[in-house]
């Protein structure tokens, strides 16, 4: 089968277009072939080996598709963790599964599962948000922060969404009731989701009441009792609850660009260069 995968660790340069083995299926897994995958963050990181180098080489990159069960023919979507989708076929634990919604494309389905899930713990169950409450939102209008936005607007959360000025309007139609370009424009909010880290966070705590809570994307390089570290895990359950939002008309996802297989390394540059608004993908079969 064809796959991005790589040899060694390192830049967008290093992502090779292969010709594999396919995977062999666990009896508690299924087989997918893959329709289109989602490309993140977390896909760089991994590549660039910013979070450890024990894996077998070549080892395909990737941890969200979308695409057809081998031999039933069923239309899912899911998490795959590190299984690696940017290929033709991935092996899944049934439990990381879930229908595909059926308004949504391939390439958007495989867009949700990574960001829609941590979006949706963080507030939902992290943040545990209730109506009339007021969140901000750091990087608003990428993949986490935009759909937090739409997931917290659904529950009737008053969201803050801070992001670059060329993307207020987007954030805007998100759901978020403001934008700002600043953290210090935010006074006396409930709770924060941060996406960015570094130095931001200090800086957007500064705008949460007392009492407030917070949570990050990026573990805190100090300390401090108010945020906390989220990590979401592969769950079909969740992803059941995304495609519930998608279908009820409150949340979408939001595509930047579609690229095919081959151009997996443009799509890491991409990410790399900041900025986005929404999420890409990658058109695999």
């Amino acid at each position: 089968m064809k796959a991005v995968a790589i040899r060694s660790f390192g830049g967008p340069d290093v992502l090779e277009l292969l010709h594999i083995d396919p995977p062999e299926p666990a009896p508690d897994e299924v087989l997918i072939e893959t329709r289109a995958s989602g490309v993140g963050p977390w896909d760089t990181k991994l590549r660039a080996g910013a979070v450890g180098t024990d894996f077998p080489l070549p080892w395909v990159i990737g941890s969200e598709c979308a695409g057809v069960v081998e031999g039933t023919g069923e239309e899912v979507f899911s998490w795959a963790h590190i299984r690696g989708t940017y290929a033709e076929l991935v092996a899944v634990p049934t439990a990381w599964v879930a229908p595909k919604p059926p308004s949504l494309t391939f390439e958007e389905a495989a867009a949700l599962p990574l960001a829609g899930s941590t979006a949706h713990q963080a507030v939902t169950e992290s943040l545990a948000l209730a109506p009339g409450e007021t969140l901000l939102v750091t990087e608003a209008s990428g993949g986490v922060g935009g759909f937090a936005v739409q997931i917290a607007a659904a529950a009737g959360v008053r969201v803050i969404a801070l992001a670059r000025p060329e993307s207020h309007e987007f954030v805007r139609g998100l759901g978020a009731a403001e934008a700002i370009a600043e953290p210090d424009r935010a006074v006396g909010v409930d709770a924060l989701l941060d996406c960015v880290g570094g130095e931001m966070l200090p800086r957007a705590l500064a705008a949460l009441r007392e009492g407030g809570r917070a949570v990050t994307l990026m573990p805190p390089e100090v300390e401090d009792g108010r945020v906390a570290f989220v990590w979401a895990q592969p769950d079909g359950g969740r992803l059941r609850e995304l495609a519930h939002l998608v279908e009820s008309g409150k949340l979408r996802v939001e595509l930047e660009e579609v690229l095919p297989l081959e151009e997996a390394g443009r799509a890491h540059e991409l990410i790399e260069a900041g900025g986005r608004r929404g999420k890409l993908a990658l058109r695999v079969g």
